[in-house]
């Protein structure tokens, strides 16, 4: 049986354009794998950024409540600086009210002799 040089010419051209399709269909699958392979890098940078922006978050928060906390026990210094100065302010009324009728009843003692002392010269 003889083949016609036209039939193998057919069959090298049809094979030759199985070939570089398939070339082509390789060539497209690796250039999709690599950008797969890049957006899933960026993907991978992407969340890496996003666990580095919640630890500093996390670290913000502890940061917070403890300024929280300092402020809380500052609060409670100052309450407790205001109890003294209070008590302090309430000592120092009562001193001052205590000299003011030692003054006034010496004073009264005073006038009284005085006026005392008045009626004997006459």
């Amino acid at each position: 049986m003889e083949i016609a040089p036209t039939t193998i010419f057919g069959l090298i051209i049809v094979l030759t354009g199985l070939i570089l399709s398939h070339i082509g269909q390789w060539i497209r699958e690796g250039r999709k794998a690599k950008t797969f392979k890049k957006k899933n890098d960026q993907l991978g940078t992407i969340e890496t950024a996003v666990k580095t922006v919640d630890k500093n978050i996390e670290k913000l928060n502890l940061k917070t409540d403890e300024q929280t906390k300092q402020i809380g026990d500052q609060t409670l210094a100052v309450g407790k600086l205001q109890e003294k100065v209070e008590s302090q302010a309430n000592h120092c009324s009562t001193t001052v009210s205590a000299v003011f009728k030692a003054i006034e009843s010496n004073s009264n003692k005073i006038f009284t002799l005085a006026k005392s002392g008045s009626k004997t010269k006459k």
